[in-house]
């Protein structure tokens, strides 16, 4: 050959530049790919002075990203978490463009003390349980194509403000493992009420009891949480609550290693209880 003659099928989003001059030594060429490229097709022949051979061909395929997530939503409409919460946060992405290419899945970030306890198929979802020592910090999420190349990240802070002090994931474990289980009692009256509410506890031990006592609300999260001690076997308190919302929750104690509950209904506007409806609601 004397020549070569080199071509791009489309061209309008690529050009082609000769690395050596035209002629016998123009055996290699540098593609250049502009903004929209997708695909084409590169082709080269032989020249001779007589003739042209058939020529080689080479598709190009572009690397298209997946889209960049446009928000990350959360389950609670919120992105404040506090200690024991498990809240599900999903990414939201546009579709495609003409130079881009739809993940097939999605990787995440999470904040220190957060574990993803679930996640969708392609985790495109995934339900975060914010652990002990959790004070905020940020989910990332970005998409991955079936050809492993990973996008741009969407990031969105997240919170630890307004918690209970003292908020825990709500115990399984035990106060005391070392002592002897016990047997609780508990009343609550008057119930329902308003959030101004008396809590009697009944132990079968006259020594003293440490307790901790939790207010849980349907979602599973400690609202409040309190540490208190029986007094030859009984303990009571007044509970001034009403900031609660109205609804049902669990009051759970635990002692050594018991665990009592006993539903919470707290309803707004309800009226106070007369005293003696107090009394036999103690006696009860």
């Amino acid at each position: 050959a004397t020549s070569y003659n080199w071509l791009l099928k489309v061209g309008t989003k690529a050009t082609i530049t000769h690395i050596n001059a035209l002629g016998v030594n123009d055996t290699a060429v540098i593609v250049t790919f502009l903004t929209g490229f997708t695909k084409d097709t590169l082709s080269v022949t032989s020249v001779t002075p007589c003739s042209e051979s058939t020529s080689k061909t080479v598709a190009l395929n572009a690397t298209l990203l997946p889209p960049t997530p446009t928000s990350i939503t959360s389950s609670t409409a919120s992105y404040n978490a506090c200690i024991g919460d498990q809240i599900t946060y999903t990414v939201v992405v546009a579709a495609p463009s003409a130079t881009q290419v739809a993940a097939s899945v999605y990787r995440w970030t999470k904040p220190n003390n957060t574990v993803i306890v679930s996640a969708a198929t392609d985790s495109s979802s995934i339900t975060l349980q914010f652990n002990t020592g959790y004070i905020g910090g940020s989910v990332t999420c970005k998409g991955q194509t079936p050809c492993g190349i990973l996008g741009t990240a969407k990031t969105q802070a997240l919170t630890h403000t307004g918690c209970p002090t003292g908020t825990i994931i709500i115990p399984t474990a035990k106060l005391g493992s070392n002592a002897e289980p016990i047997e609780l009692e508990l009343n609550v009256y008057p119930n329902p009420n308003d959030g101004n509410f008396n809590l009697d506890v009944k132990a079968n031990s006259t020594n003293p009891q440490s307790l901790v006592i939790l207010i849980i609300d349907v979602n599973g999260k400690v609202i409040k949480r309190y540490s208190a001690k029986t007094e030859s076997g009984i303990f009571t308190k007044h509970f001034s609550e009403s900031n609660l919302a109205g609804g049902i929750y669990t009051m759970r104690v635990v002692s050594n290693k018991t665990i009592k509950e006993v539903k919470l209904l707290i309803e707004k506007g309800v009226a106070s209880v007369l005293n003696e409806n107090v009394e036999e609601g103690r006696k009860k």
